[in-house]
């Protein structure tokens, strides 16, 4: 619960928490459920499976792992996921979420950004896009269709 954390696992089914800000949280192994709530927190996980969330605002959170779910609802968060199957969740303003990873859904809040790769059949592409512009709204979850976002329901 205090400042300034550093919090490192590598074993599988890992639970770790965090309430103090400046976190640095590390995990290596699969299943991983990592919280943080204090602000400018540093979070990676390379597992598959792994479910991580942050509340505090500047939080910088990586994943390399398949199927993660990453939750952000701080200000200014800029996510990461190279893993397969992402669910990434950035709900705080100005949020920046880029993947290079396939992602299973993906939602962004108020002045968010978001650049996700998909295959258009030839060649890897990135699909960018920016909330509010070319009809993409704020806390709607999206998923990869044919090249472009397009929404799902939760």
């Amino acid at each position: 619960s205090g400042n300034d954390a550093r919090i490192g696992s590598s074993g599988y089914g890992a639970r770790i928490g965090s309430s103090g800000n400046d976190a640095q949280i590390g995990s290596s192994g699969n299943d991983a459920q990592i919280g943080s709530s204090g602000y400018g927190a540093q979070i990676g996980s390379s597992g598959y499976g792994a479910q991580i969330g942050s509340s505090g605002y500047g939080a910088r959170i990586g994943s390399s792992g398949y199927g993660a779910r990453i939750g952000s609802s701080g200000y200014g968060a800029q996510i990461g996921s190279s893993g397969y199957g992402a669910q990434i969740d950035a709900t705080g303003e100005n949020a920046v979420i880029a993947c290079s990873g396939s992602v299973y859904r993906i939602r962004a809040g108020e002045g968010g950004a978001i650049c996700v790769p998909h295959h258009d059949g030839k060649r890897v592409r990135f699909i960018v896009a920016y909330v509010g512009e070319a009809g993409i709204k704020a806390g709607t979850w999206y998923a990869v269709s044919d090249g472009k976002l397009v929404e799902v329901s939760a």
